[in-house]
């Protein structure tokens, strides 16, 4: 039960500050570009779970979890894929790491485009 609070106030908080990113920015000028404020967030949340998780063996595992799981997991999903994807980078398998980020990527767009669709034609 005490996990399920801690990943559950955390991700409360990471979501709060995601949509407040979102608010306060609008989009994001990069380049000339305006991109999503999700990107911001994106990117702040793998800089952010890098941390955590190489700080992991000084904190308690309370903090790891609530941090983590939690915060950055309701900040950002991709915070998680992107760590996920190191750690097959850093076992040197390339492979499995190619294989993850280019399913991940293509086949979450399709499925978002899937859904869409689906959602339209009901």
């Amino acid at each position: 039960m005490k996990a399920i609070l801690l990943v559950g106030t955390g991700g409360f908080l990471g979501s709060v500050l995601r949509y407040s990113i979102s608010l306060s920015l609008k989009k994001v000028h990069w380049f000339g570009s305006s991109l999503p404020p999700t990107l911001l967030a994106n990117l702040l949340g793998c800089f952010l779970i890098g941390m955590l998780l190489g700080y992991s063996g000084k904190l308690s595992k309370d903090v790891v979890l609530l941090t983590t799981t939690g915060f950055c997991g309701g900040f950002t999903t991709f915070s998680t894929f992107s760590f996920e994807s190191y750690q097959f980078l850093q076992k040197g398998d390339y492979k499995t790491a190619l294989t993850y980020i280019l399913l991940s990527l293509v086949i979450g767009i399709v499925f978002t485009i899937a859904g869409f669709s689906l959602s339209k034609n009901l």
